[in-house]
């Protein structure tokens, strides 16, 4: 076992690859460890749906009934976004 700088691991005979950081499972693992890239894509995610949503409740075509089934189905009610 090591705790320094992995530079070359070779694992039978092959040479592998040292990455800085892949997608396992849908998050993003670092070679150092430290998780900012997955904290900044899972804010970037949450930005995108909450513009999407304040887009649909701003919008005076939708009505109200179908705002409220829609923030109830995703457990996000805001009051100030239904006026």
């Amino acid at each position: 076992m090591t705790t320094g700088i992995l530079n070359e691991f070779i694992l039978d005979g092959t040479e592998m690859e040292i990455i800085s950081c892949y997608t396992f499972l849908g998050s993003i693992i670092t070679r150092v460890g430290y998780d900012y890239k997955e904290i900044n894509r899972r804010l970037s995610i949450g930005r995108m749906a909450m513009t999407k949503l304040e887009k649909m409740m701003k919008d005076r075509d939708i009505k109200k009934a179908t705002k409220m089934k829609h923030t109830r189905n995703h457990n996000i009610i805001n009051s100030d976004m239904l006026k």
